[in-house]
């Protein structure tokens, strides 16, 4: 009877640990989000089915940045977009930071109405982290002690 207890424990834990490591990022992402502000500041028709923009957002941790992904939705179903990144690969640190230009596969309306994306992170080696980056589950925080950008941040965002 001891060895079954033992086991029923075993497999309680591992289901609980699978449970914790598949939507513990979410949930990180959620009460302790590493982007918060996201605004989408410029956009400019490439064609009549995709549009260029930039923005501005505020990091709140250091965290290595993986993957930034956006969808369109609409009728309970989410489309991915695709996303051109125009602009050099860049090692943001905490504050506010600029973005882009990026080029997505949607036009101005549909993004600005009915889309959404979640930027991914490396906080630490336990999962990544996943932060509402634009939409309606984006957090909007105050604004903090953040310095503003310099010049050169400001230059090289363009």
């Amino acid at each position: 009877m001891g060895n079954a207890k033992l086991a029923i424990i075993g497999v309680i834990c591992a289901m609980l640990i699978t449970f914790i490591l598949s939507v513990g990022g979410r949930i990180e992402g959620y009460f302790f989000p590493v982007v918060v502000n996201t605004q989408i500041t410029s956009a400019e028709g490439v064609t009549d089915y995709s549009t260029r923009i930039s923005g501005q957002s505020d990091k709140l941790r250091e965290c290595d940045y993986d993957s930034l992904v956006w969808y369109s939705e609409g009728a309970g179903v989410a489309s991915r977009i695709s996303i051109i990144f125009e602009e050099r690969t860049k090692r943001r640190q905490a504050g506010v930071f600029f973005f882009g230009p990026w080029v997505l596969n949607s036009t101005e309306a549909d993004i600005r109405e009915s889309s959404r994306s979640s930027v991914f992170h490396r906080c630490h080696p336990l999962w990544r982290t996943e932060t509402a980056f634009y939409g309606p589950n984006a957090q909007k925080r105050e604004k903090t002690d953040t310095p503003a950008p310099t010049d050169k941040e400001k230059l090289d965002a363009q």
